[in-house]
């Protein structure tokens, strides 16, 4: 017999065989001599004695047995996503692959199997026999391969775990492990869409387990190995399959991970690194999705309590955004009366302090102050008090009797916050906003009628009224994302225009004019200012000029303009958005020229501006800049919060891009924004608009995003291209019924996305502004 196998002494074959004889007839006398084998036994003697070479007979026969359970495997996935019955229990329903998408992952697949793993398929036989592993007949016990195969699944999981998250070092995902992250909904055969360098060192720890078993016990056998495959690749493909059935085993096995598990890490891109089990994650604190934030939130509650001795009063179970604030390190108490300020000032305040904190600083009223002996006597008194207030108009505040929920969360979760500055900031600005308001007016006097400039005129105001206007664009934008939007009234949106475009107008000169990136952030917090006020009031002056320029950016694309860089970063697109939405604004608020003023727009009053989540499940707000002092010198009628703002304005247009699905949008476009609107130009509401993503992720990081059904005042569209998630930005491409075509190309901002059309056949650039539809009123959403 040419062959090495080793085989059992019981076990009798013939002599020689015939190098002519067929694979059957080798299993005939396999069958004649050896009745005490099984079927699979005498099959696998057969083969190994038939092909006369043990490489090559365990070459071909893993190969062959991974194509066919893989694909084999895959196939019931494929037709699963061809049912509508089963979607009810698709986990990313609205991300369904299309037939051509499998197609392109299954052929790609494929090709990395014969290129890649082939190669590493041949040198497996003699590594392992070198390693000790049998793979002779008769097969080992039933109980022997179960426990080789549980303690092959704990420790490639090990293996996967610590691989799969090293993977995602941004260095490496970037050059190795994006490339199984193109499918953000993955399917069936996506559990091998991977780099070459991905496949070798994840597929180490399935092949390297049982040969590190076997290199130290000397005890397994290859049929082991093979079944320890096969069910390998039915949990790889499975937990790649986005459905999560009821009989799934993770809902008999708690420890599984799943489809469940696995399909959060496609959709997050973080999180959830196991492959078979759930316990690494659980320890290393690495699970994604909403209920791994709740209990993280819930374990920093419960540290801090115990830390600080303070006992769970009142409300538990609290389902209130938790809002987390920026370390501040002053001492400095001043005691500031609530009496007079707006309801949902006082909400927003209350909820960023301790309970403590809030007895200590405030003086709500005489006879409470008088009452209370402790905080948690004031803590019900002036929960009580609070009741008594008006309603709210701030939608972010639902109720009058939401502070006593505030104020306990607050006592829960925070005891060990000191925010006495914040405290002391908010509370001495606030009744002085109208005053602030006069003050900008005085400090913009200089800018209420602004004209064109040449290159040579552009003057940029001087250090001290940028210093002085940034502490008042800070306190209104503050106050403006705490829910107070009122603050932001017609004198502000007034003064406001004329510097925002003085400090506009010199990117679009010659690059020698040089724009300190202080002002560029000013420049974009003074635009979201404005946009909040035209929401809310009417301003005429400077308008028709900002049009002007905002035209001029969006079609002038010279490369030595200042523009030019300006526009291609982050700041820049993102202010250039807010300027469009500042003039759309503007257009449709406008009641002048026989026109009522539209209530197409989001209502201010609705804008979740406070709301948004970060990585660990709290909100980012913008708050004052922690100074003392001595080093903030409006400490008492203003305060500058660029930094924080800045912040906050990146992780809430991030959040907003995240969330894009969500809900249904409105919007508006005009290649006009006149108010005496041109008839042959187009222009109207645009509804309807519900988001999807693709099922693909681009190399440079967008994702396909779809709208059908669309509608507009001339009928029905589609809507089909793709979003930047790192860079907040979005293409577009509208189609009609009647193949009339419009390239949308915006960007993220908090007040919904904004940006340019393709200029109309008259050269003008056209303009689109859509929003959430909750963020508008009822009767104009009818």
């Amino acid at each position: 017999m040419a062959t090495s196998v080793t085989w059992n002494a019981t076990v009798v074959f013939p002599n020689q065989t015939a190098s002519h004889q067929s694979y059957l007839g080798v299993l005939d006398d396999v069958n004649r001599y050896n009745v005490q084998l099984n079927t699979f036994e005498r099959l696998w003697a057969a083969w190994y004695l038939w092909m006369q070479n043990d490489i090559l007979a365990t070459g071909i026969m893993t190969f062959v047995m991974h194509e066919v359970v893989y694909f084999g495997r895959s196939l019931p996935w494929i037709i699963i996503d061809a049912i509508p019955y089963f979607r009810r229990w698709k986990i990313q329903q609205q991300k369904i692959p299309t037939w051509k998408e499998q197609f392109e992952c299954g052929a790609l697949v494929l090709f990395s199997h014969f290129t890649v793993e082939l190669p590493q398929i041949w040198l497996f036989h003699p590594i392992a026999t070198w390693c000790g592993l049998d793979y002779g007949v008769p097969f080992p016990p039933a109980w022997k391969m179960a426990y080789q195969i549980a303690i092959f699944f704990v420790l490639e999981d090990t293996w996967h775990y610590w691989m799969h998250r090293g993977a995602h070092w941004p260095p490496l995902y970037k050059a190795v492990h994006k490339m199984h992250h193109y499918y953000s909904a993955p399917f069936g055969m996506t559990a091998e869409y991977a780099s070459p360098i991905e496949v070798m060192f994840l597929g180490l720890g399935t092949v390297g387990s049982p040969i590190l078993w076997v290199f130290i016990t000397k005890d397994l056998h290859l049929f082991t190995m093979y079944l320890w495959i096969v069910l390998r690749l039915f949990q790889a493909i499975d937990s790649h399959s986005g459905y999560d059935f009821p009989w799934s085993l993770r809902h008999f096995l708690p420890f599984w991970a799943g489809a469940e598990h696995h399909d959060v890490h496609h959709e997050k891109f973080i999180g959830n690194y196991a492959s078979s089990f759930r316990w690494w994650d659980y320890i290393m604190d690495t699970e994604a999705g909403a209920e791994a934030h709740q209990r993280r939130r819930e374990a920093r509650i419960a540290k801090a309590k115990k830390a600080h001795g303070i006992p769970v009063l009142g409300v538990t179970n609290m389902n209130f955004t938790e809002l987390n604030m920026e370390r501040l390190s002053l001492e400095g108490k001043l005691a500031i009366s609530l009496e007079n300020l707006p309801t949902e000032l006082i909400h927003r305040i209350a909820s960023y302090c301790d309970v403590a904190d809030v007895h200590a600083l405030t003086c709500v009223s005489r006879g409470i102050r008088l009452s209370c002996s402790n905080p948690f006597v004031f803590q019900a008194q002036f929960c009580h008090h609070t009741c008594q207030a008006p309603e709210p108009e701030s939608k972010s505040i639902p109720n009058k009797y939401t502070l006593a929920h505030i104020v306990n969360s607050a006592l829960i979760s925070r005891p060990e916050s000191d925010a006495r500055t914040a405290w002391s900031h908010l509370a001495a600005v606030a009744p002085t906003l109208p005053s602030l308001s006069d003050e900008l007016d005085e400090l913009m006097l200089p800018y209420r009628a602004v004209s064109w400039q040449s290159a040579g005129s552009v003057k940029l105001p001087s250090s001290e009224l940028l210093r002085k206007t940034q502490a008042l664009i800070g306190t209104f934008s503050t106050f403006a994302v705490l829910g107070y939007i009122p603050s932001i009234d017609l004198g502000v949106a007034a003064a406001t225009t004329g510097l925002l475009i003085t400090l506009t107008d010199p990117h679009n000169w010659a690059s020698y004019i040089h724009v300190l990136p202080q002002i560029n952030r000013l420049v974009r917090q003074q635009a979201f200012v404005l946009a909040l006020g035209l929401l809310q009031t009417q301003v005429l002056n400077n308008l028709g000029i900002m049009a002007y320029h905002l035209s001029k950016m969006a079609t002038w694309d010279d490369t030595h303009t200042a523009f030019h860089r300006f526009k291609t970063s982050w700041e820049g697109r993102q202010t250039a958005a807010l300027l469009v939405q500042v003039l759309l604004a503007h257009l449709l608020r406008s009641s002048f020229s026989a026109r009522p003023a539209s209530e197409y727009l989001p209502s201010p009053r609705k804008l979740p501006l406070a709301m948004v989540q970060d990585e660990v499940g709290g909100a980012v707000v913008p708050l004052p800049d922690p100074l003392s002092p001595d080093q903030a010198e409006r400490r008492l009628t203003a305060f500058s919060s660029t930094g924080s703002w800045d912040h906050w304005n990146r992780r809430y247009v991030r959040h907003l891009v995240q969330e894009m699905e969500d809900g249904e949008w409105y919007g508006y476009f005009t290649w006009d924004t006149a108010r005496n609107q041109a008839t042959f130009l187009e222009t109207g509401p645009i509804e309807n608009i519900r988001f999807r993503f693709g099922a693909k992720e681009s190399a440079g990081g967008t994702i396909e995003v779809i709208a059908d059904n669309c509608k507009e005042p001339s009928g029905l569209f589609a809507l089909h291209g793709e979003v930047d998630m790192s860079l907040q930005s979005i293409v577009l491409k509208k189609t009609s019924p009647r193949g009339v075509e419009c390239n949308y190309r915006g960007w993220f901002t908090p007040l919904g996305i904004a940006g340019t059309m393709n200029p109309s056949p008259w050269g003008l650039p056209g303009w689109f502004w859509i929003w959430k539809k909750e963020w508008m009123e009822e009767t104009s959403c009818k």
